[in-house]
C-alpha cells in the first residue's frame, strides 16, 4: 500500500482494496455481489440494519485494538453503504486505527473521505487533530504535517495561535524540500499554493539560498496577487516587514459574529437572538453611515459545537467581535476560544458571574444574577438596616439559584435568613407558603419568581398581610405591567436589567419587536441581545476604533465604567441607578441618595438603642407613611 499515490488516495476517493476480501459478508444485502469466500454468511435485514451491523463490528474491533480489522470493515461499509451516515461513525474510528496499524496512506485516505463526504460533522477536526498527534508520536512528520494542512484548510484557528496572522505552521515548518514536495502532490489546489510556497521560501532562506528564495517569492507574488501567504513569502525572502507586506483590516463593512442555537431544544431562543441582532443593525443603519455585516453560526446549544463555531469566526480576520452564545456552557466554550485568539466576545445573556474572568476581551452586558442579588441584599441589610429576611420562591433550579445567591450575600453582610418557602411553579394558591413565611416575622422577603408568577402572588401577599418589604429579580423590569397587573407590584423593589443602556434603545426595541411571534422569555433574551449589539456598535461609532485589538480596548473602557467595585462599602449612586421602585402604578428610579444621611447617622446609633436609623424625618422619603415607604404587603 505504500507504493500508492497519496494524492490519488485523498482526492480520488478510491476504495480500500481490502474491502474485496470481505465482500462475501454482504451477499444478498442490496449490493451487486451475491456470493463470497467460503465460510462467509450473508447479512440479514434491510440496508440500514446491515450497515448498523457492520458499524457494530467496527466498534467491537476498535475496543479490542484490532486496528487492521477496523480499517477493512470500514472499507466494506464504505463500499456498499457509502451514503449511509453510519460511515462517518466508522471513519472517525478508522483514521486513527489505520495509523495504529502502520498504514498512513489508508489513514489519509479515510480522513479525506471523512472531510469530503461528512465535512459538517463536528468530529472531523478533533479526528484530524488526534491523527496528527498519533503521527507525531510515531515520528512520521510528513504524515503529521499532512493532517495539519487538512486541519488548516478546514479551520486555520485549529493550527495557528492567531489565524489572522501569517506565521509558519508548526509541523509543516519542520519539513525539508522533499517533504514539501510530497505535500504539494497531496494538496495541489490553489488554496494551498501560497501556504506551501511560503514554507519553501523559509527552507531556502535557512539553507542560505537567498537568491532562489527571492526568485520563488516573486514568482508566488506574481501568480497569486494579493494573497497573504505570497506576500509573507516576499517579506521572508527580502527581510521586509511582515506587517507592511500584509495589509491590515481594510476599510469597509464592520463584521460581527453571532453564536446562537438555531437548531435543537433552544432554537426558539436562538432565532429570537438572531432577529434581535438584525433589528439592532437595522436601527443603527438608519442613524449612521456605518455598514455592518452579521455572520450568524449555529451552536445547537452544544459547548463543543460552540467552540468549533467560535474558531470559524476567529479564523475570519474581518470578524472584529463575537456576540453570544445564549447559555453559560456554550458561552464559556466560545469565550475560551475567542480570548485565546484575541477576538473580543460580548455575552448578553449568560448569567454566570465569572465568565468575564476567563480571559482578556470577554465582557458581559447583562446585569447578571450576582449583581442583581448583591444590589438587593446591600439595599436591605446595609441601607434599610433589615436584619431578618426571608425567601419565598418557585421550586425550580432558577429559583433556588437566586435564593442561594441572596442568602449567601445576606449572611456575608451580617443579616439572617429566618425562613424559606418554595412553591411548585404551576401553583396558583400561595396561602401555605405565605403563612409559613409570615410566622417568622421577616422584615424583608426576596421573591425570585417570574413576572407572570408575581402577578398571581402579589395580591395574595396583601390578602394574607405578609407585612414585609418585597424584593424581586431583574426579570420583572423587562415587562411593562398592565393597569390590572400593576397592583401586584405596588411597593416592590427590583433591579433594572437594562440600567446600563439608553432608554431610547429599549424603546426602539419595543417598537420594532414582533411580540406575537415569541414568548415572553424569548423576548427577554432578544432584548438583551439587541442591547448588546447596540452597545458594540455605539463603541465603534463613538471611539472610531477599528480591528479586534482596538475594539477590545474600547469595550473594556466602556463596559468597565460604572463596573462593580471590589469593596469600600455601599455605593448609593450605583444602587440608585440599578434599582427600581413601583409607586402608585409607576416604576421609579429608587431614591437611594436620600438615604445617605441615614447611613451616616447609623454609625452613631448604639447597639443598645435598637433603633432603625431611618426613623424620624428620613423614615419616609417618598411620602405616604413609613409603611408605604417599606413597600410592606
Amino acid at each position: 500500500m505504500t507504493t500508492r499515490s497519496l494524492k490519488r488516495l485523498i482526492h480520488g476517493g478510491c476504495l480500500l482494496a481490502a474491502a474485496v476480501l470481505l465482500s462475501g459478508a454482504i451477499a444478498g444485502c442490496g449490493g451487486t455481489k451475491s456470493s463470497g469466500p467460503a465460510g462467509t454468511t450473508p447479512l440479514a435485514g434491510n440496508r440500514a440494519q446491515q450497515a448498523e451491523h457492520l458499524l457494530s463490528q467496527v466498534r467491537d474491533y476498535d475496543l479490542r485494538g484490532r486496528w487492521s480489522q477496523v480499517v477493512r470493515t470500514t472499507g466494506v461499509l464504505l463500499d456498499y453503504y457509502g451514503d449511509d451516515p453510519r460511515c462517518a461513525d466508522a471513519l472517525v474510528l478508522a483514521v486513527p486505527a489505520a495509523l495504529q496499524a502502520g498504514d498512513p496512506d489508508d489513514a489519509l485516505q479515510m480522513a479525506g473521505r471523512l472531510a469530503g463526504d461528512f465535512g459538517g460533522d463536528p468530529r472531523l477536526l478533533p479526528t484530524l487533530a488526534g491523527a496528527r498527534d498519533i503521527a507525531v508520536s510515531g515520528r512520521d512528520t510528513v504524515t503529521a504535517a499532512a493532517f495539519e494542512v487538512m486541519m488548516w484548510r478546514r479551520d486555520p484557528a485549529w493550527v495557528l495561535p492567531d489565524s489572522a496572522v501569517v506565521s509558519p505552521l508548526p509541523l509543516v515548518s519542520r519539513l525539508d524540500g522533499a517533504g514539501l514536495d510530497r505535500l504539494a502532490r497531496l494538496f495541489p489546489g490553489p488554496d494551498t499554493a501560497g501556504l506551501l510556497g511560503y514554507h519553501r521560501v523559509l527552507v531556502l532562506s535557512r539553507l542560505g539560498r537567498k537568491a532562489e528564495a527571492a526568485a520563488l517569492a516573486q514568482t508566488l507574488a506574481a501568480s497569486l496577487p494579493g494573497e497573504r501567504w505570497a506576500a509573507a513569502a516576499v517579506a521572508a525572502a527580502t527581510g521586509g516587514s511582515l506587517s507592511e507586506a500584509i495589509p491590515g483590516p481594510a476599510a469597509g463593512p464592520r463584521k460581527i459574529g453571532l453564536l446562537v442555537p438555531l437548531t435543537g431544544r433552544y432554537a426558539g431562543y436562538g432565532n429570537a437572538m438572531d432577529e434581535a441582532a438584525r433589528l439592532a443593525i437595522a436601527h443603527v443603519s438608519t442613524e449612521s453611515d456605518m455598514e455592518i455585516v452579521l455572520e450568524d453560526l449555529d451552536t445547537g446549544a452544544d459547548p463543543v459545537t460552540a467552540a468549533h463555531m467560535a474558531r470559524r469566526l476567529c479564523a475570519d480576520p474581518a470578524v472584529e467581535v463575537i456576540v453570544g452564545a445564549l447559555r453559560t456552557g456554550t458561552t464559556v466554550a466560545a469565550a475560551l476560544v475567542a480570548s485565546g485568539r484575541g477576538v473580543p466576545l460580548v455575552s448578553p445573556t449568560a448569567s454566570n458571574e465569572r465568565i468575564a474572568t476567563l480571559g482578556g476581551g470577554i465582557y458581559q452586558t447583562n446585569l447578571d444574577d450576582q449583581r442583581e442579588v448583591m444590589a438587593l441584599a446591600d439595599l436591605a441589610v446595609d441601607v434599610l438596616l433589615k436584619k431578618r429576611l426571608a425567601i419565598l420562591g418557585p421550586d425550580t433550579p432558577t429559583g433556588h439559584h437566586l435564593a442561594d445567591l441572596f442568602a449567601g450575600r445576606v449572611d456575608t453582610l451580617g443579616g439572617m435568613i429566618v425562613a424559606e418557602a418554595y412553591f411548585p411553579p404551576s401553583v396558583t394558591d400561595f396561602r401555605a407558603q405565605i403563612l409559613e413565611i409570615r410566622r417568622r416575622e421577616p422584615e424583608a422577603v426576596f421573591v425570585p419568581c417570574t413576572f407572570e408568577q408575581m402577578t398571581l402572588l402579589g395580591p395574595q401577599l396583601d390578602f394574607h398581610h405578609l407585612g414585609a418589604l418585597v424584593l424581586g429579580p431583574g426579570a420583572w423590569s423587562t415587562v411593562t405591567p398592565s393597569k390590572q397587573q400593576a397592583a401586584a407590584f405596588e411597593g416592590v423593589i427590583f433591579p433594572d436589567a437594562q440600567a446600563r443602556f439608553p432608554s431610547s434603545w429599549v424603546e426602539q426595541f419595543s417598537g420594532g419587536w414582533p411580540r406575537d411571534v415569541y414568548s415572553a422569555e424569548q423576548t427577554t433574551v432578544a432584548r438583551m441581545t439587541y442591547l448588546a449589539v447596540r452597545q458594540v456598535v455605539a463603541t465603534c461609532l463613538e471611539t472610531g476604533c477599528r480591528g479586534r485589538e482596538d475594539l477590545a480596548r474600547a469595550l473594556a473602557a466602556r463596559l468597565s465604567a460604572g463596573g462593580d467595585q471590589a469593596g469600600g462599602g455601599v455605593d448609593l449612586d450605583r444602587l440608585g441607578q440599578a434599582l427600581r421602585l413601583v409607586r402608585k402604578g409607576r416604576t421609579l428610579v429608587f431614591p437611594a441618595a436620600l438615604f445617605r444621611p441615614g447611613m451616616a447617622a447609623a454609625d452613631t446609633v448604639t447597639a443598645e438603642a435598637g433603633e432603625d436609623s431611618l426613623s424620624g424625618s428620613l423614615a419616609n422619603p417618598l411620602g405616604g407613611g413609613a409603611e408605604a415607604t417599606d413597600g410592606s404587603r
